[in-house]
């Protein structure tokens, strides 16, 4: 196992290295026209996996939120603080904001093997090839983001690890981990949905199963304490919430993004639109229909979760970032596992379908397009 992981994130590195070595940089909202130098090597470990969103989470961990008389532009309050805390505690004894992009990959990728693990021993509690179900993990378009200075990494290692506890019924062990994942990214707290379903299924065998009812709701203390945090620094519990309209996002009902996404001509495509349609559709259709499979092999807190967590980014209007969102449902790739597992010319297709887009969403990030971020 750790050598499948280390494998894909040299292999992703060497891609890396070489777009942002051959291809310009791509203009952004400072420059008019195609930078053709390419970065300094020495600069090369921080610069190529600390883009877009990382300098926020880096802000967040030394300066906190951003104060409502003091933004400049849309507020942070939606970046969860977990992993933001988890990289800044270590780089002020390292060095401060400078030792932070060092420390923020080396939380990822801990959050990434740690998660590896946990989805092969799931995968195999449900029945699907373990490496294979964690190779379709690796491969799948912006899974480099689990490897970022982004709070994927620790996302999908606390979700994984969850599940795989709940699997084995060890539901304060799973609670605990649901925390973290809850105030690590919004849709942790969604993990009280496989809690309170495992839950139910033991709660008459078990002679005293009230005792372990606490555990089912521990994502809810993750999510308070964000929503304490919010309230200290910046007055507003709620704030990760009504900052989204800052943020282009608004409720909606979930089908609309993905009928708009149908319906965009690929002349309307473009790097400046901050997504990308054909992609992020057919991953959101991918996400919603492994979720319905689950649900019809019975592993209902796995299908619900799934269809949870790609239903919540489709309620705010947007397809934004929805590629980048999926990477980290779990319950998706379980699903692939026991769909793609066995055939394998099937699983082959899968695995070269989903390398080929990576190496593409990669590349444009490498050299700076904003739509897959």
């Amino acid at each position: 196992m750790l050598a499948l992981v280390g494998a894909s994130r040299l292999a992703i590195e060497l891609v890396a290295i070489l777009t942002n070595r051959l291809l310009p940089r791509f203009p952004d909202f400072g420059r008019d026209s195609w930078d053709l130098r390419p970065e300094p090597v020495s600069e090369l470990i921080t610069s190529l996996w600390t883009r877009f969103d990382s300098g926020f989470y880096i802000s967040v961990g030394f300066n906190g939120y951003m104060k409502p008389d003091a933004i400049i532009g849309a507020p942070d309050w939606h970046f969860f603080p977990a992993y933001a805390w988890a990289m800044a505690l270590p780089a002020r004894l390292l060095g401060g904001p400078a030792a932070a992009p060092y420390v923020g990959l080396m939380v990822s990728l801990a959050g990434l093997l740690i998660g590896a693990l946990a989805l092969r021993e799931l995968a195999r509690d449900q029945g699907a090839p373990g490496i294979t179900t964690v190779a379709f993990l690796l491969a799948f378009p912006t899974s480099f983001f689990l490897s970022a200075v982004y709070s994927e990494g620790l996302f999908f290692g606390s979700e994984a690890v969850s599940l795989f506890l709940i699997g084995r019924r060890r539901f304060w062990w799973a609670g605990a981990a649901a925390a973290v994942a809850a105030a690590t990214r919004p849709p942790g707290f969604l993990l009280v949905i496989p809690l309170g379903v495992a839950w139910l299924a033991v709660a008459r065998s078990r002679p005293h199963p009230w005792s372990a009812l606490p555990a089912v709701l521990l994502p809810l203390l993750g999510l308070g304490v964000v929503m304490l945090t919010l309230y200290l620094q910046v007055g507003d519990p709620l704030g990760f919430i009504h900052d989204q309209y800052a943020w282009n996002r608004q409720a909606m009902l979930p089908w609309a993004p993905l009928l708009d996404g149908m319906a965009t001509p690929a002349s309307d495509i473009s790097p400046w639109s901050w997504y990308l349609p054909p992609l992020d559709t057919a991953v959101a259709l991918l996400a919603l229909g492994t979720s319905g499979y689950l649900v019809w092999q019975r592993r209902f807190g796995l299908g619900l979760l799934g269809l949870a967590l790609a239903l919540l980014p489709l309620s705010s209007g947007s397809l934004l970032s929805m590629t980048r969102y999926m990477a980290v449902n779990v319950p998706m790739f379980v699903a692939l596992g026991m769909l793609a597992g066995r055939p394998e010319w099937l699983r082959t297709s899968v695995l070269v379908s989903l390398a080929i887009l990576e190496g593409f969403a990669l590349t444009l990030f490498i050299v700076g397009v904003h739509s897959v971020a």
